[in-house]
């Protein structure tokens, strides 16, 4: 898969409602953000075991644990289009998205709780995400 395979399936999310432990699944398509990064990589034939029954402040360690299951460590200095941040939220690693591109300025697809849906924003480094790590799908054309 491209980096802009990823993004252009990514967008297909953009304006679906956000739900806790959304997975996509039923007529509205609601996600959470773990939800919109697995049906992304779903698209590409990569699956994943699901954690479901998780609070709203899940266990940060987990979180990160969980998600390099299926995903694989990315170089956070290298090209980010395509790939999955994983952000503080409440000093634990507790947000995921998939970064985008629009006029040469770095985005973010991500399911937002305070927005109640899928958006892709800019994302500027230390700017209210604080990225903790960059996964890939396996797979991933360099």
């Amino acid at each position: 898969m491209t980096r802009d395979q990823v993004v252009t399936e990514a967008r297909k999310w953009i304006g679906k409602p956000w739900v806790h432990q959304g997975r996509g699944n039923g007529p509205a398509s609601a996600v959470d953000c773990i939800g919109l990064v697995q049906r992304v990589g779903h698209a590409f034939g990569v699956y994943y075991e699901d954690m479901l029954g998780y609070s709203k402040t899940p266990d940060g360690v987990l979180f990160l644990k969980h998600m390099r299951k299926f995903l694989q460590p990315a170089d956070p200095k290298g090209d980010l289009i395509g790939t999955v941040g994983v952000f503080l939220q409440a000093r634990y690693p507790l947000h995921t998205g998939i970064f985008s591109s629009l006029n040469g300025v770095t985005h973010l697809i991500n399911a937002r709780a305070n927005i109640r849906k899928v958006v892709e924003e800019p994302w500027i480094p230390g700017n209210g995400f604080v990225l903790v790590q960059v996964l890939a799908f396996p797979g991933l054309e360099n």
